[in-house]
């Protein structure tokens, strides 16, 4: 993925980013666990790397990792930055 094929990504449905880096350890932790919830929801998970998508970054404000934001249809309905509570996620799906 890249900051050309984000928003094309993320624009319909359910989706879950996870604003990733290659040295978050918190991130890869959090990561199968969010693979996970897409097995139970109608929703898709996608990762971004911030060295992939450094504009989408700016865009969302992304200031820690990991951050996770809920989108429908595109719009910001929530977000998650740090450590990530996966029942909370789970709860706004």
């Amino acid at each position: 993925m890249n900051d050309s094929s984000f928003h094309r990504t993320v624009s319909t449905g359910t989706v879950l980013v996870m604003f990733t880096a290659t040295w978050c350890a918190t991130c890869h932790t959090a990561a199968p666990a969010l693979e996970r919830l897409a097995e139970r929801h109608p929703v898709r998970v996608v990762m971004a790397d911030l060295a992939e998508v450094p504009l989408a970054a700016v865009e969302y404000s992304v200031r820690s990792l990991p951050t996770v934001v809920l989108l429908r249809d595109g719009v910001e309905r929530r977000r998650w930055c740090g450590s990530i509570n996966i029942r909370a996620i789970e709860e706004e799906l």
